[in-house]
């Protein structure tokens, strides 16, 4: 049995990620929530995810991780 290999594309001009879990066809989706799609195949698994803005959601996340390490901004810019 051939074992699904993640694949993940970034459209830069969308600004959309998307991440592919499983080969075949997406027949149904939802949005799990604000700005990510969560699309599944035929017999109800989940087939791939789609994150619309995800500069801003990884430019906020990396923000956080800075904050929480406590690393100033003048260390980051010497």
């Amino acid at each position: 049995m051939a074992k699904d290999k993640v694949k993940v594309w970034h459209d830069e001009e969308a600004d959309i990620l998307y991440i592919s879990l499983k080969e075949g066809p997406a027949v149904d989706s939802e949005e799990a929530e604000e700005g990510i799609r969560v699309e599944y195949g035929l017999q109800g698994e989940v087939v791939g995810v789609e994150i619309e803005g995800i500069s801003r959601l990884l430019a906020s996340s990396i923000i956080k991780i800075i904050e929480k390490a406590g690393i100033s901004e003048k260390a980051t810019t010497a």
